[in-house]
C-alpha cells in the first residue's frame, strides 16, 4: 500500500498522507489499495470501511456500493452522515460541507478529512508538518485558460449538483468574468511584459546584424497594428450553434453592393445568390406556401390566427385542440416533404433553419401516442426528410440531425418504450447505411442516452435495421448484447435474446457462443417474453443445425435448444407462447421428426378461433399478438402452411384419434394438411385417407365438424389419384343409416350438409353418380324416415340430372 499511495499522490504535496496516517490505515486492512487519496476516498466506501473496524455493529458494508456515480456517492455520504449526526464525538467531521468536498475531489479535502477522522477514532492528536512555503512562480504561458478553469469549476459540487441549464450557464459566465478581471489586474501589474495601452501602432525592434557589401548595418521597421479578437462566451460554445448565430447576423448585414453574406436582398420571397445561381427559398416562405396551398377552401384556414405565419398559425390551432381533426392534420404532415428537395436543401443550407423545424416538428412525436395517425405521419415525414437530405449529403444529414434533434428524440427515446422503433428508423435515415456511419450513429446516440437499459434496448432495435454488417459492427452489437443479459432485467434481457437470430445471419460464432447460457434463463425468468424469445431462438438455432456443415460443432447446441423446446413449448403454456412456438418451430419437423408429437398436442390445444387463424391459405401475416413486447418487438403470426409438414401431422392425428369423436380442433388441422397435401403432394391422399378415414366418418355425426368432415371427403374425392370412392364403405354406410334415422332436431344440420355434399357430387364428378345414386337408393330402402329428410330431395335432384 505505501508505494501505491507514494505514487499515486506525488501530483500535489496537499493530497499526501503523512506517515502517521498511513500506518493506521496499513493496520486497518482496507479490502483495496489506495492508488490515488482525492479518487479513493470520495465515493466513502472506504470511510465506511475504516468505521466498520470500529462500530461493527452500527456498520454494514452489504449497504454501500463501491461505485464512481454521483448517485452512489451521495446515497453512500447520506447514510455516513445520519450516522456521524447520531454520535457526538464526530461532530468534527460530520459537516456536510467537508463530505461534499471529498465527494467531489477537491484538493486536500481527502486528506484534511482523513486527520479529523484519525483523531475522532483514535482520540491522538495528528502531529501538523508544516512544509517549507514555497513561492510559486507560474510563468504566463502556463497559467490556466478561462476554458481551463472553467472546466476544473465544472468538477465541483457547486457545478456537479446543478441541472437546470440556465443556472449552469450563470455560473458559467460568472467564472469566466472573475477570469477575465484577473487577467485585467494582472496586465496591469506587469506593465513591463504588456507595456501601456495604446492606440497607436508599435515599432519593432530593428535589425541589427550586418549584410555583406554595407558599411553599416541596415534598419527594417516593420508595423504592427491592433487587431481586437472577440470572445467566444459560453453561448456559442457549440460550433454548430455559433455557425447559426453567424448566418442568423450575416441575414441582417447587407453590404453596400446590396448583397447579404452569401445570399442576396430579399426579393418577393426569393433570394438571388450573389452568384447568378439559381434562386434560394426560405424555410417560412415553403411552409407558409405549402399549408396555404393545403387548407385553401377548408374551415381550418378561416380559423387560423391572421397575424401570424401561416405554419406556426396551423401548429397553434392544432396543439389548441377541437378545430383540426387527426386525420386532417396527417395529411398535412403526410405531404410537407416536397420530391424535388427543395425543402432538404434549405435545411441543409441553413443550420438555423433546420434547428426551427425540429423544434416545431418534435412536439408532433412527443405529444401524441403511437396508434394515433399524427404520430405515423410525422414518421413519415422524418424518414422522407432524411432521405433526401442523406442523398445530397449524408455526413452533412447526420451531424445536422445529432446537433439539433438527437436531444429531442433522446428524451422521447426514454420515456416511450413504444415509440423507439420508429424514432431509431428516423435516426438511421439521416446518414448513409454504411457501417461506419452507422458506427458513428451508435456512437452519438450513447453520448445521448445517459440510461444504459434504454440504449441497450434501443441498440436490440437498431440491430434489425441493419444492412450490411462487418467484424467492428458485429463486436460492438456482441459486447452491449452481453452487458444486457447480465443486467438484472427480465425485459432488457428478452431485447438482448432476440439479437441471437441475427447474429446467426451475420455473426454465427456470437451467437452460438450465448446458447449455453439460454438454458439458464429458461430456468430461472418467469417473464413471458424472455420465454418468447428464448422459443424463437432455439427454433432458429435449429434450423441454423439443418443448414450447416459443422454438424459436430453443433451437436451440443441442438441438444440445449431441444431441451428449452421442452421445456417451455407445452399445451399447458400460456396462449401466447404456444402461438409463437407454432409459428416458428414448424419449419424443423422434417429434420427433427421427434419434435411432432408435442406439436400436435399444442396445435389442438388453442381455441378454434385461433387455430383457424394459424391454418389459414393466405401469404404474410396472418394475426399478431395481442400484447406489445417490452423489448420492442411486434410479434407477428404467419400461416403454418408451406412451413410445417402436412403429412407426418396428420399421420400423428390418425395415431393420437380414440374411439370417440375427433374434436373440432383436430379436424380443422386435419383438413388443413389435407388441402396443402392436395396442392403439393397428391398422390399421398389415398394412402393417408385409409389412416384417418375412421376420424372422418365418425365426424360426421357431430354438429360441430360435419361440415369439417365433408370438406376433406370432397378433397379426397376430387383429388386423390388413383380415384377413391369415398362412399364404397360399411362404416360410411352405417353413419349415413344413423344420421337419415335420427331426429330432424338433433341431426337436421348434418343431413342437410350431408345432402348438400351427396348432390355436389354427383352433378360435379361423373365417375360417382352412380355410386350417389345407389348410397340414396340405400338409404330409401332402409330408414323409414327418408321422405322426411333433405336425403329426399337430394335423391331427386340427382335422378332429374
Amino acid at each position: 500500500m505505501t508505494s501505491a499511495v507514494a505514487s499515486g499522490t506525488t501530483a500535489g504535496g496537499v493530497n499526501k498522507l503523512n506517515r502517521e496516517l498511513l500506518r493506521w490505515l496499513q493496520s486497518l486492512d482496507l479490502a483495496y489499495s489506495l492508488k490515488n487519496i482525492k479518487r479513493d476516498f470520495s465515493n466513502g466506501f472506504l470511510i465506511a470501511e475504516i468505521l466498520s473496524r470500529y462500530y461493527d455493529k452500527d456498520i454494514s458494508m452489504h449497504s454501500f456500493d463501491n461505485g464512481i456515480g454521483l448517485k452512489v456517492k451521495k446515497d453512500n455520504w447520506d447514510q455516513l452522515l445520519k450516522f456521524m449526526a447520531k454520535v457526538p464525538d464526530f461532530e468534527i467531521v460530520g459537516s456536510k460541507t467537508e463530505a461534499d468536498a471529498v465527494m467531489h475531489c477537491e484538493n486536500g479535502a481527502a486528506v484534511a478529512y482523513l486527520g479529523k477522522l484519525y483523531q475522532c477514532l483514535t482520540k491522538r492528536e495528528l502531529q501538523q508538518v508544516h512544509p517549507r512555503p514555497v513561492e510559486e512562480d507560474i510563468p504566463p504561458y502556463a497559467k490556466p485558460t478561462g476554458s481551463a478553469l472553467i472546466r476544473e469549476k465544472m468538477r465541483g459540487p457547486e457545478f456537479a449538483e446543478t441541472t437546470d441549464e440556465l443556472q449552469m450557464g450563470q455560473k458559467v459566465r460568472s467564472v469566466h468574468a472573475r477570469h477575465e478581471e484577473t487577467l485585467q489586474l494582472e496586465r496591469l501589474n506587469d506593465l513591463e511584459r504588456y507595456g501601456p495601452a495604446s492606440n497607436e501602432a508599435k515599432m519593432v525592434r530593428p535589425r541589427k546584424q550586418k549584410v555583406v557589401g554595407e558599411d553599416s548595418p541596415v534598419i527594417t521597421t516593420a508595423v504592427v497594428k491592433e487587431v481586437q479578437i472577440k470572445s467566444i462566451d459560453d453561448r456559442n460554445l457549440n460550433l454548430a450553434h455559433l455557425r447559426a448565430t453567424r448566418e442568423a447576423s450575416a441575414a441582417m448585414t447587407v453590404n453596400p453592393n446590396n448583397t447579404e453574406y452569401g445570399y442576396a436582398v430579399e426579393l418577393d420571397g426569393l433570394e438571388l445568390s450573389d452568384k447568378g445561381g439559381p434562386p434560394k427559398r426560405r424555410l417560412m416562405d415553403l411552409l407558409n406556401e405549402y399549408v396555404t396551398r393545403k387548407l385553401t377552401g377548408t374551415s381550418i384556414l378561416t380559423q387560423m390566427d391572421a397575424r401570424k405565419d401561416r405554419f406556426d398559425a396551423f401548429l397553434s390551432v392544432v396543439f389548441a385542440g377541437g378545430v383540426v381533426s387527426d386525420e386532417d392534420v396527417a395529411g398535412v404532415l403526410r405531404d410537407l416533404v416536397d420530391p424535388g428537395s427543395v425543402l432538404a436543401n434549405v435545411l441543409l443550407d441553413s443550420p438555423k433553419d433546420f434547428w426551427k423545424l425540429s423544434g416545431m416538428l418534435l412536439p408532433f412525436l412527443s405529444d401524441f401516442g403511437e396508434d394515433n395517425p399524427i404520430f405515423a405521419a410525422s414518421v413519415h415525414l422524418w424518414t422522407s426528410l432524411g432521405a433526401l437530405c442523406t442523398k445530397r449529403d449524408p455526413a452533412a444529414a447526420a451531424i445536422a440531425l445529432s446537433d439539433y434533434t438527437l436531444p429531442g428524440l433522446a428524451t422521447i427515446l426514454t420515456a416511450a418504450p413504444k415509440k423507439r422503433h420508429a424514432i431509431l428508423r428516423i435516426i438511421y435515415s439521416f446518414g448513409s447505411a454504411k457501417v461506419v456511419a452507422h458506427i458513428q450513429t451508435i456512437k452519438r446516440l450513447r453520448e445521448g442516452l445517459p440510461n444504459m437499459h434504454v440504449f441497450i434496448h434501443c441498440l436490440a432495435l437498431l440491430f434489425g435495421l441493419e444492412t450490411e454488417m462487418d467484424d467492428t459492427l458485429s463486436d460492438l452489437y456482441y459486447y452491449y448484447c452481453c452487458i444486457g443479459l447480465d443486467m438484472a432485467c427480465d425485459k432488457l434481457r428478452a431485447a438482448c435474446i432476440s439479437m441471437l437470430p441475427l447474429f446467426l445471419a451475420s455473426a454465427s460464432a456470437f451467437a452460438l457462443d450465448l446458447v449455453p447460457r439460454l438454458v439458464a434463463f429458461s430456468i430461472r425468468s418467469t417473464w413471458w417474453e424472455v420465454k418468447a424469445q428464448l422459443l424463437i431462438v432455439a427454433s432458429a438455432v435449429l434450423h441454423f443445425s439443418t443448414q450447416s456443415t459443422a454438424t459436430a460443432s453443433m451437436e451440443p447446441h441442438v441438444d440445449t435448444c431441444l431441451a428449452i423446446l421442452d421445456r417451455e413449448f407445452t399445451p399447458v403454456a400460456s396462449t401466447n407462447l404456444r402461438r409463437l412456438g407454432l409459428v416458428h418451430s414448424a419449419k424443423l419437423h422434417t429434420r427433427f421428426p421427434e419434435l411432432v408429437p408435442n406439436y400436435v398436442d399444442v396445435l389442438t390445444s388453442l381455441s378454434v378461433e385461433m387455430l383457424q387463424d394459424l391454418v389459414q391459405d393466405v401469404a404474410g401475416d396472418v394475426a399478431e399478438l395481442p400484447v406489445f413486447g417490452a423489448s420492442g418487438a411486434t410479434y407477428h403470426l404467419t400461416s403454418l402452411r408451406g412451413s410445417w409438414d402436412p403429412l407426418g401431422i396428420a399421420k400423428q392425428l390418425a395415431l393420437d384419434s380414440t374411439g370417440d369423436g375427433p374434436s373440432e380442433q383436430a379436424m380443422i388441422v386435419l383438413l388443413a394438411c389435407f388441402e396443402e397435401l392436395a396442392k403439393t403432394q397428391p398422390e399421398q391422399l389415398n394412402a393417408l385417407y385409409a389412416l384417418v378415414q375412421p376420424m372422418v366418418i365418425a365426424s360426421l355425426e357431430a354438429h360441430a365438424t360435419c361440415e369439417l368432415g365433408v370438406g376433406l371427403l370432397s378433397i379426397v374425392s376430387f383429388y386423390s389419384s388413383p380415384y377413391l370412392d369415398v362412399l364404397r364403405h360399411d362404416a360410411m354406410q352405417a353413419v349415413l343409416e344413423r344420421i337419415c334415422a335420427g331426429n330432424v332436431k338433433e341431426m337436421g344440420h348434418q343431413q342437410q350438409v350431408l345432402a348438400q355434399f351427396l348432390q355436389q357430387l354427383c352433378v360435379s364428378n361423373s365417375r360417382t353418380s352412380t355410386a350417389v345414386k345407389e348410397c340414396l337408393t340405400r338409404l330409401k330402402t332402409k330408414v323409414r324416415t327418408f321422405q322426411e329428410t333433405m336425403f329426399s330431395v337430394a335423391l331427386d335432384a340427382v335422378l332429374s340430372h
